[in-house]
This record gives structure tokens, C-alpha cells and sequence, in this order.
């Protein structure tokens, strides 16, 4: 086990051998990131965001038992993706490893640490802004290091196959990081899709931050990644004028896993919807931490969140709806809805509601059951055995999620999950 204090000190002596190797005039901006986080530190046990994610296992020494990466990146490019993916290996973008040719022309994918690119005033000048405000620390550690992908969709561009990004991390830090920067051009459609695959005994931190310009429409699916590590994902999205995100989230996690997500309507007309379904198998969790701020007048938001837990599984849900007081006409909803499958399963939930304006819609709620004995009777009368009835129950239960997604193979890979966490429980198949 590391202390805290050798912990970050490790992390330190990560980032100045990092410095090293790359351009002069980015090393301040990575100084300055590194600075702050170790001015903000660490959270503690009942910090905000993170009172119930168990940072002790961030601090355990995971020295051996290392995984390499997949014999074929193919193993983890969808069958709708095969010429439009993107490897972010250790950091680093690797198009060795990718295929971008089914990208429209003038779509920029490049090296986000890149000094050469004409682009690097403009993201880092975001990213300056960025960092000042931030608090968390493993998004601040990610821009400490600056790896990752910096991707530009140009105006009125469309593409035709969904970009899968796909992070691969090997063991050679104690935490690797990805900082990845999307930015979508007015007008502009597409649909991209999250993986990640890394060591069993490994565990990283990355984040997304993505500008949708005007009128622009985005579809986002994080998948369950490709190995067990644990991980500390973050993404912020900010919306221009009638832009439009669809984001869904999906997670099956080997170890602790933890997703922050922030949403900016900064414009009027700005819509987002989310959707998550997190299913934890015995002993496992996921802890998710949502914030949906509306800036701008009549903007929407729609959440729907479901959890589904095994016995001594362990999930958590902390989200809040800001409405500032310009934000008039805004309409945002938030539920979180908890099943348990088994004994001993532990759900937070903390929907909230900030509102600051007058002539607004908002509501949030949050439930926690177990398969509902009524509905049970009713199908068996039906002429439904007691093990279909429960599987019926528990499939209709994350059905409004998974019936959202529109990537074939992502969807059966959902419902795959749901077999897993079914065929895992015998007292839900006797």
C-alpha cells in the first residue's frame, strides 16, 4: 500500500521525466497543471464527488500481474467502425495502429501535445481557462501530462460510421492519463464511441472535453472497457446555440470505476439528453457524478439513470441541475432508479436541483426496489415460469436504456451484460 504523500510524489517525479519530451512552449501550461493539482491534492474520504468511491484502492501498490494489450487491435473495433478508429496508446495518438479512412476530408486528428499544430493557441487557451476553475484533481493530472487526441470537426461535416476512440494503456505508470480535446463544427453530425482496454491490475484517469457548435448534433457511447482497470473518467461538453448531445453510458467494471460528467448549455436552444445503465456484478461498483448547468434561455436536459446490483455490489449517484438566473424556460428532468438482485446491495443516491430563474420545468427522483412481487404473480398467471418472470422483470428494467442505442453491436453487447449479471445470481433464476 502507498501513503498518500508517496503517492503524489511518484506522480511528480512521473510528470517531470514527462516534461523531457515535449515542446518547450507547452512545458508551462503542463507546469502550471501539475502546480494546481498538487495544490488541490488527493480527495479525501467525504469529498465532494467523491464520499463514496474507496480511494484506498487508488493507493494500492499493483506491482506484477500486468496484462499487454490484445494480440489484434481488432478485437476491439465494432464491426460498424472498421475504417473510422482511432488508438490512443499510453497517451499517445497512434495511427499505426488506426484507421481513419472513412473520415470526411478536413477532419483534423492530431497529437492534442502537439507544437506544431496551428490549432495549439486556440486548445491550449481553452484549456488555460479550463484549468483555473477546475477542482478536481485527476482531470487537472490529466492536463498535466496534455496526452491525448486533439480532433476537430470541421462545418456542416457529417460522418457517415460512427469514430470509435479507443485507450489503450499499458502498466508503465502509476496512473496513466489521457487528456482528449473534441471540438464539432457548426452544423455538423456525427457519432463516436469510447473504449477502453488496458491492464487487469492497472488504473487511469481521462478526460474529454467537447465544444458542439451551433446546430450541431452529437451521439456518445461509452462502452464497458476492454479490461478491468480501475478508472477515473471525466467529460465536459459545452453547447453553443440549438446544438444537441445524446450521451449514453454503459458499465460492467471489474474494479472500482468512477465517470464525471458535465454538461454547459451556454446557448439558447441547446438540448441534451443522458442515459446510463451501470450493472455490478457481486462486490463490484460504480459511483457516477453528473452536473447539467443551463446558462442560457430555452434550453433542455433529460437524465435517466439506472443501476442494477448484485449482492455486496455497491453503486452511487450524485447529480445536480443548475439553472442559472438568465436561463429562463428551461425544462431539465433527472431520475435515478436503483434494482437489487441480491441481499446486501448498497445504492446512494443524491439527486438535486439548483434553480436560480423563474419560469422553469425541472423535477428529479430517485428509487430503490427489488423485483416487484405483483408483477411477478401477474406473469406466472400468465402461464410464466418464476425464472422467466425475473429475467422479464430485470431485462424490462434496463430495456428504456438499452433501446436508445443505436449501434447494433453496442446494443447486443448490452444485452449480453444483462445475461452476465442475470446468469450471476442464482436467487434470481430459482
Amino acid at each position: 500500500m502507498n501513503t498518500r504523500s508517496n503517492f503524489i510524489e511518484i506522480l511528480k517525479q512521473e510528470h517531470a521525466a514527462s516534461l523531457k519530451h515535449v515542446a518547450s512552449s507547452i512545458v508551462p501550461f503542463m507546469k502550471k497543471a501539475m502546480d494546481h493539482f498538487i495544490e488541490v491534492g488527493l480527495p479525501q474520504k467525504g469529498s465532494p464527488g467523491y464520499a463514496y468511491f474507496p480511494l484506498s484502492r487508488l493507493l494500492e501498490d499493483k506491482t506484477g500481474g500486468y496484462e499487454t494489450f490484445p494480440a489484434s487491435i481488432h478485437d476491439l473495433v465494432l464491426p460498424e467502425c472498421l475504417h473510422s478508429f482511432l488508438v490512443i496508446r499510453n497517451g499517445i495518438v497512434d495511427l499505426s495502429l488506426s484507421d481513419l479512412s472513412a473520415l470526411p476530408k478536413g477532419v483534423v486528428v492530431e497529437k492534442l501535445e502537439s507544437a506544431h499544430s496551428p490549432y495549439q493557441p486556440f486548445v491550449h487557451a481553452k484549456l488555460v481557462v479550463k484549468q483555473k476553475e477546475e477542482t478536481d484533481p485527476f482531470i487537472l493530472l490529466c492536463q498535466a501530462h496534455l496526452k491525448g487526441a486533439l480532433i476537430i470537426i470541421p462545418e456542416a461535416t457529417r460522418l457517415a460510421a460512427p469514430l470509435q476512440i479507443i485507450f489503450m494503456h499499458e502498466a508503465s505508470s502509476i496512473l496513466p492519463t489521457f487528456n482528449n480535446y473534441l471540438y464539432v463544427g457548426n452544423g455538423s453530425e456525427l457519432e463516436i464511441v469510447l473504449t477502453a482496454s488496458g491492464a487487469r491490475q492497472g488504473q487511469m484517469a481521462s478526460y474529454l472535453d467537447m465544444e458542439v457548435g451551433d446546430r450541431a448534433k452529437v451521439n456518445v457511447i461509452r462502452m464497458p472497457v476492454g479490461a478491468p482497470a480501475l478508472m477515473l473518467d471525466a467529460m465536459s461538453v459545452y453547447l453553443k446555440k440549438e446544438a444537441y448531445l445524446n450521451l449514453i453510458d454503459l458499465a460492467e467494471p471489474e474494479n472500482p470505476s468512477r465517470f464525471t460528467l458535465h454538461v454547459i448549455h451556454e446557448k439558447e436552444g441547446a438540448l441534451s439528453r443522458f442515459f446510463s445503465l451501470a450493472m455490478m456484478r457481486s462486490k463490484k461498483e460504480y459511483h457516477l457524478k453528473t452536473l447539467f448547468e443551463h446558462k442560457a434561455k430555452n434550453t433542455g436536459s433529460y437524465q435517466l439513470i439506472k443501476t442494477l446490483l448484485q449482492s455486496k455490489a455497491k453503486g452511487s449517484f450524485e447529480g445536480q441541475i443548475y439553472v442559472h438566473p438568465e436561463a429562463l424556460w428551461t425544462q431539465s428532468y433527472q431520475k435515478h432508479a436503483t434494482l437489487l438482485l441480491g441481499e446486501q446491495g448498497i445504492s446512494y443516491s443524491r439527486p438535486n436541483l439548483r434553480i436560480m430563474a423563474d419560469d422553469v420545468k425541472a423535477s428529479h427522483g430517485a428509487t430503490i426496489s427489488s423485483l416487484d412481487e405483483q408483477a411477478l404473480f401477474y406473469l406466472k398467471t400468465r402461464g410464466i415460469d418464476t425464472q422467466g418472470a425475473k429475467k422479464m422483470l430485470s431485462e424490462g428494467f434496463c430495456l428504456d436504456v438499452i433501446q436508445n442505442i443505436g449501434i447494433d453491436s453496442i446494443r447486443h453487447l448490452a444485452l449480453d451484460m444483462l445475461e452476465r449479471v442475470q446468469a450471476d445470481v442464482p436467487s434470481l433464476l430459482s
